[in-house]
């Protein structure tokens, strides 16, 4: 719609049909509400698939209902806590017992874990592929790449 079309619709509709055209458009297209959170996926994986499966969402609002650790809520809730209490550079906290070995479940080395979450930009900036090593190798390859931003310390983080 070019300038001079959009002004005259401005000036010539009445401010309720306006008011009405935003309130609609900021409704998904089925004219259903979305839920903040809609959009995130699902914390644990299912234990009945495997980790590489696709999981279509059904509704259409994220990519995926696959999940993407397999913690529990408390223990996300744990690393989510110990991490942030991280946040200060130069101090550096043990990593407790319970975390440390979780942390090696996942195969996340625990000593890069907190310069990757609070220097994210440092090492991966704005990077398109951002995920475990074979996949950023795997999608660097299919885009005619040899590498993405950030390949080597997640190589590092996520031995």
């Amino acid at each position: 719609m070019s300038t001079e079309k959009a002004g005259r619709e401005i000036r010539e509709t009445p401010v309720d049909e306006l008011r009405e055209r935003r309130k609609q458009c900021r409704k998904n297209p089925p004219g259903k509400r979305i839920r903040r959170d809609a959009w995130l996926s699902p914390l644990r994986l299912k234990p009945d698939r495997l980790s590489e499966d696709a999981e279509v969402h059904t509704e259409g609002v994220r990519s995926s209902d696959r999940g993407f650790l397999n913690v529990d809520p408390e223990t996300y809730w744990e690393l989510l806590r110990w991490t942030a209490k991280q946040s200060v550079d130069g101090v550096s906290a043990k990593v407790p017992k319970s975390l440390a070995k979780i942390l090696g479940q996942l195969r996340i080395n625990a000593s890069l874990w907190r310069d990757l979450v609070w220097h994210w930009p440092k090492f991966f900036g704005k990077a398109s592929c951002i995920g475990s090593p074979e996949s950023m190798r795997e999608h660097a390859r299919q885009t005619g790449r040899h590498h993405h931003r950030g390949q080597a310390i997640a190589a590092a983080c996520f031995e």
